[in-house]
């Protein structure tokens, strides 16, 4: 029944051995049937990408943190890391002599039940309603399948396009291509300082706040025909965005209201998150759903979090007098990484507030704006330059761009393709 149901998957292929389960074969011809499957399909002028994985070194002792990690990096986002992520959320159970174990913690190992539990077990009915079930849940783009017993599932992208630095000045947006130094204008006229930016790697659109003219817009990057840009939905002096990548939200800072709301990637469903006096800097956590903020109270300034739904409100650190006008995630190091506004200080933390360093210090004075965070490198938005913070060994400082106007808002972005989706067998690849 699994050899039939598997070889209606792919009806082209050359030998019945390619789609069926093949548990009894050696590693020897296990090989041979991978040259197989790589022949068939180079034949057909498709692309071929093959990865070994050791199952007893990567999925009995990866934390499941870093997986979340890893899923995000490397696109599977939306619907898709929904589905993965709910696997390794909070508990799971186990099956032993056909009796399931009380609920416990998962800090290590593989869920079982889960994409990649399949590496370790056999139920073939499972994996077959797996399989069919996925196309429907994710918008990325489907191969035809060729599956063995055995399987985990891998996002895959190409990679080796330009890192840009984009930024904001008063009324435009601007690139900067950090291999080659050159710089373009985006849009030009936006009639509104931008103090924040944030990217939708899924549909392809920058977020933005233009404060002065009250409103949440985006437009299409990196392809945006005639530089134009449309309004998402209306707000109160919005100064600070950020984008759910997981759940498809946009959220936002209203600086005179306190108020921090969200909405749908189009606009539709806004909702008030929580209010909070005076609000600023906003920054997402993807993987443990905590949105940080920063509050400018005349008389206690400080550092927030809650969850997405505005409840679990925290206060994580109080900075008085300065106001934090830039937040960010270091996913590398788990810190939270903040720039103060008034002496130019970055800064940064352990996710409950603890551990307070100070990394480096612009020393400018009320001219400190947004800061990203991309590995061990921290983008300043520091009067009218941008500088590159390099926390190493050494920390160490540079100018990467000066402008004629004063730089408001700064992201990184690193250009992805997810180009194909691929199940994978422990000894071999059944190719999409």
């Amino acid at each position: 029944m699994v050899d039939l149901l598997l070889t209606l998957l792919g009806t082209d292929f050359s030998n019945v051995q390619n789609v069926a389960n093949q548990k009894l074969l050696s590693s020897l011809n296990a090989s041979f049937n991978l040259n197989k499957v790589t022949f068939h399909h180079t034949e057909k002028n498709r692309t071929v990408i093959v990865i070994l994985f050791d199952s007893t070194k990567a999925f009995d002792t990866i934390p499941p943190d870093g997986l979340r990690i890893k899923r995000f990096e490397y696109g599977a986002t939306g619907k898709l890391w929904i589905l993965l992520d709910n696997m390794y959320t909070d508990s799971f159970f186990f099956l032993s002599g056909g009796k399931f174990s009380t609920w416990f913690k998962l800090n290590r190992g593989v869920r079982l039940g889960s994409a990649l539990s399949y590496v370790f077990t056999s139920q073939k009915d499972r994996l077959i309603w797996r399989v069919n079930a996925f196309p429907m849940i994710t918008n990325m783009k489907w191969y035809k399948l060729i599956l063995n017993a055995l399987m985990i599932i891998v996002c895959l992208i190409n990679e080796g396009f330009p890192n840009k630095l984009i930024f904001s000045i008063t009324s435009a947006i601007k690139e900067i291509n950090l291999d080659t130094e050159e710089i373009s204008d985006i849009l030009t006229d936006i009639e509104s300082n931008v103090h924040s930016m944030d990217y939708d790697y899924t549909n392809k659109h920058i977020y933005f706040a233009r404060e002065d003219k009250d409103d949440i817009s985006r437009f299409r990057y990196p392809e945006n025909p005639g530089n134009s840009y449309t309004k998402v939905t209306d707000t109160d002096n919005p100064i600070s965005v950020a984008i759910d990548h997981v759940y498809n939200h946009v959220y936002w800072t209203e600086r005179n209201t306190g108020k921090i709301h969200r909405c749908d990637f189009d606009g539709t469903n806004k909702r008030e998150i929580l209010n909070d006096g005076k609000v600023y800097a906003l920054a997402l956590d993807h993987r443990k759903r905590w949105l940080y903020y920063s509050t400018n109270d005349i008389i206690n300034k400080s550092i927030k979090r809650s969850r997405l739904d505005g409840s679990d409100n925290q206060t994580l650190a109080n900075v008085h007098p300065q106001l934090v006008t830039g937040l960010s995630i270091d996913f590398k190091e788990n810190r939270l990484v903040w720039m103060e506004h008034g002496n130019g200080d970055l800064k940064s933390s352990n996710f409950d507030g603890t551990d307070v360093i100070k990394i480096f210090s612009t020393n400018t004075i009320k001219a400190n704006g947004e800061i990203s965070v991309h590995g061990s490198t921290t983008y300043c938005a520091n009067d009218r330059n941008i500088l590159s913070v390099e926390v190493l060994a050494k920390t160490t400082a540079k100018v990467i761009h000066t402008d004629s106007g004063r730089v408001l808002g700064v992201f990184y972005y690193k250009e992805k393709d997810i180009n194909i989706l691929m199940i994978l067998s422990v000894s071999g690849v059944y190719l999409l």
